[in-house]
């Protein structure tokens, strides 16, 4: 309990050394989470690195054989002035994979960026952690986060600005992510649907079918290519059922 205790932070009435049993409830819910489910490997956020080194005690205590390895990335900051006093069911805290183009620009465009002011700037941060890694530089060519801070904190380029090539660089990222997604998601659908892949069927042998007939009419005009017209016609009116000379229950490759 103590050690569990030095994970949680005390909340208000409450004081320092009292904790409601929620509290100290939820952080046995998140290592159970990260156990029970089995898997290997996990991405969390810099947030939740009580919980990681909770995990990790846990599992030395108990000498549990697979341990898990868990990864940390930092977390975006919230686009909103003043978050802790804003709703949290609030959409334009944060982008999400699914917002249009329209909400993008809506989110960015209401989002905190004071001009010539650096710290504290979720707009900012969205270019360091998400524009310049995705494209390497940013639509002003900036391929370093120290060419933009300067920039702006000398007022030669405006929050404005900023805003709206954020806007179009996160726009662009979302469609080739939401791309790929759809491609995978349409894979595994076709893959794991039986109904699908009997439709799939038929057209993939009309298909092969009709790659087979081109691919002997080429072969007829290599061999036969050559010859003049009456040559042709004397070869046609000898076989007219011959297969080898494109002849498919309608005209002969020579007689259209």
């Amino acid at each position: 309990m103590k050690r569990m205790a030095s994970y949680c932070k005390y909340v208000e009435p409450y004081g320092p050394g009292i904790l409601p049993a929620a509290q100290i409830i939820y952080p046995c819910m998140l290592v159970s989470a990260v156990l029970c489910h089995k898997a290997d490997i996990w991405l969390f956020s810099m947030d939740l690195r009580d919980i990681v080194m909770l995990t990790r005690d846990y599992c030395e205590d108990t000498n549990r054989g697979n341990i898990p390895t868990i990864f940390l990335h930092s977390v975006l900051p919230n686009l909103l002035e003043n978050p802790e006093f804003q709703n949290r069911r609030n959409p334009g805290r944060t982008i999400f994979m699914l917002d249009d183009e329209d909400d993008i620009e809506e989110k960015i465009s209401c989002a905190f960026c004071p001009s010539r002011v650096v710290a504290c700037n979720p707009c900012l941060e969205y270019i360091k952690s998400v524009v310049l890694p995705w494209f390497g530089k940013f639509e002003w060519t900036y391929s370093s986060m120290k060419e933009l801070i300067a920039d702006y904190e000398s007022g030669d380029l405006d929050s404005f600005d900023v805003k709206l090539a954020l806007g179009k660089a996160i726009n662009d990222i979302l469609e080739v992510a939401l791309a790929l997604l759809r491609h995978k998601l349409v894979s595994e659908f076709f893959r794991s649907n039986e109904e699908a892949q009997a439709q799939i069927v038929p057209h993939r042998l009309q298909d092969e079918i009709g790659a087979d007939i081109q691919k002997i009419q080429l072969q007829n005009e290599e061999m036969f290519g050559h010859l003049n017209e009456e040559e042709k016609y004397n070869i046609c009116v000898a076989d007219r059922g011959a297969r080898n000379l494109g002849f498919f229950g309608q005209t002969c490759i020579y007689c259209r």
